[in-house]
């Protein structure tokens, strides 16, 4: 695991070299994460010469033991037809043709906006934003800590819990997908652990819109943000090559 871990953490600094400022490293595991990992992962951001770093660990879990279902629906109780004996005639009334309306008609040239360089084209914007209007996701913070352990036996409480939940249908019976998210360890003070908390859930969003939009996960289905989803699938494949 150290061999791992340091190869994925100089891939990082690589990453970060290109600008010499604070960064916050956000470290996620799928599965409780061992007090051993915690240790490595602290000790390496402490010692780090070459880069200011802070770290925030996080732990989440695809599976797991809360579900939300949806409330039972009761059925009316089926009423009764009533029927005359004899039809009532009804008078026929023939409306009359409707009456097209012509389209309006467009038109054939767009205004170009000019760009600085006065060619009259306009300048293609470098950052761009994605936005699912459609997307029902929330994130809900427990009143507890849960269990960053795998042992039943064993309970090592996360600095603060919770859940990213998102809507699967439009139907009342549709149950909504949940997935767990830990905040395991982070320098600041425990005053900010909701804050922080409730900052990462909100970024774990924008991901999973990513994931839908990269189609690497199921677009009603699924909650799992992209690097999560894309995690889990490649031990997936490795497991059935293995």
């Amino acid at each position: 695991m150290n061999e791992i871990a340091n190869e994925i953490w100089e891939t990082t600094l690589e990453l970060m070299s290109s600008w010499r400022v604070l960064w916050r490293v956000i470290i996620t595991k799928c599965g409780p994460m061992p007090q051993h990992e915690v240790d490595f992962w602290v000790d390496l951001a402490r010692t780090e010469i070459h880069a200011k770093v802070t770290l925030v660990l996080l732990t989440v879990d695809s599976n797991p033991s809360l579900q939300l279902l949806p409330p039972a629906i009761k059925l009316p109780a089926p009423v009764a037809a009533l029927h005359t004996p004899v039809s009532t005639p009804q008078p026929s009334m023939q409306s009359p043709e409707p009456v097209a309306t012509p389209a309006t008609p467009a038109a054939n040239a767009a205004a170009a906006t000019p760009s600085n360089d006065g060619t009259g084209t306009a300048e293609t914007e470098s950052d761009e934003i994605l936005v699912d209007v459609s997307d029902q996701t929330w994130g809900a913070i427990t009143g507890h800590r849960l269990s960053n352990s795998s042992s039943i036996l064993e309970v090592q409480l996360s600095l603060m819990s919770g859940y990213l939940i998102k809507r699967t249908g439009l139907r009342l019976e549709d149950p909504p997908v949940v997935m767990e998210v830990n905040l395991i360890y982070t320098e600041t003070t425990p005053r900010v652990h909701e804050p922080l908390l409730r900052e990462m859930l909100g970024y774990f969003r924008g991901l999973g819109t990513l994931a839908r939009a990269r189609g690497v996960v199921d677009k009603e289905g699924d909650v799992r943000p992209w690097h999560v989803a894309a995690a889990e699938k490649a031990v997936r494949a490795l497991y059935l090559l293995m």
